[in-house]
């Protein structure tokens, strides 16, 4: 099942993204360990495309990412 949703090698090699209702998923799957890596989720309407590669964009650079408001 984890090889579910949709691949986002734009973003990442290996990065998929899946939806449950209103939340989207971004995670990564190591095969060899048996474990998923969940990256990122996002509620609603938000852009999650833009935050997924604002968030990689902080961490190739050294910045921790992320926002701590919920609706940015």
């Amino acid at each position: 099942m984890p090889f579910q949703g949709t691949l986002e090698p734009q973003i990442m090699e290996g990065l998929r993204y899946a939806t449950k209702g209103r939340a989207v998923f971004y995670f990564l799957v190591d095969e060899g360990h048996r474990e998923v890596q969940v990256l990122g989720i996002s509620f609603g309407g938000q852009d999650h495309r833009k935050h997924m590669l604002e968030r990689f964009k902080d961490l190739a650079q050294g910045r921790s990412g992320g926002s701590d408001d919920p609706h940015a």
